[in-house]
């Protein structure tokens, strides 16, 4: 396991190797406690954004239970990259599903034609489904492989598991569908534990960054 890096170099060196391991046409799986699954959201879409790509968030979050995506603190993010809020929010297009019917029946071809993003981001995929509900999971993602038919990274985050810890909420296949697998652990300090469960170009290893990104100037 890699020691920890200066506290300076935090955010940045966290941040890239959670993007070194995402690639054009395949799955990446990134799986923690929600409020982990958020701030790497937030970085996702915000390196993306500095790069003048277009990212696109298909939520599986009913948005009657809870808040989809915080603009304020994504707009932290994009200032942590250098770039004017408005413009960088500019680039973050969302789908919400609000059920088990449009989550497997959603349009992938007709969404990426009309927003063509450089990343398109499953977030929380799980959450819509109960157990017994998961075939219609298996539905949801084996629509969403046309994202990677397009040769366009899919990145899929799931809850980590109440009952079964250390493991992702939802059937064993996500780490089949996954070419990547990343777990995301809260240490004490602020500090989070990215560990590479799969990879099919390096070994497993485990990277610590800071839970936030550092106080950026021009933001009220």
């Amino acid at each position: 396991m890699d020691t920890f890096i200066r506290a300076s170099e935090l955010p940045r060196e966290g941040r890239e190797y959670l993007i070194e391991e995402i690639r054009p046409g395949t799955a990446t799986l990134v799986y923690g406690q929600v409020e982990l699954l958020e701030k790497a959201l937030y970085r996702l879409v915000s390196a993306w954004a500095s790069s003048g790509e277009r990212s696109l968030i298909v939520s599986f979050v009913d948005y009657h239970e809870s808040q989809v995506i915080d603009t304020y603190t994504l707009a932290e993010y994009m200032l942590s990259e250098n770039m004017d809020p408005e413009a960088g929010l500019k680039l973050v297009y969302l789908a919400t599903l609000y059920n088990k019917r449009q989550a497997v029946s959603l349009d992938y071809k007709r969404v990426l034609d009309h927003v063509r993003p450089g990343v398109v981001a499953l977030y929380r995929v799980s959450r819509l489904f109960k157990h017994a509900e998961y075939p219609l999971l298996l539905s949801a993602l084996s629509r969403a492989r046309e994202v990677m038919m397009r040769g366009l990274p899919l990145v899929v985050f799931v809850d980590e598991s109440q009952s079964r810890r250390g493991l992702p909420e939802g059937p064993a296949y996500l780490l089949h569908f996954s070419s990547t697998v990343i777990r995301l652990k809260g240490l004490r300090g602020g500090y989070i534990e990215a560990s590479l469960v799969k990879s099919p170009w390096r070994r497993e290893r485990s990277e610590f960054f800071e839970s936030n990104i550092r106080a950026v100037e021009g933001w009220f």
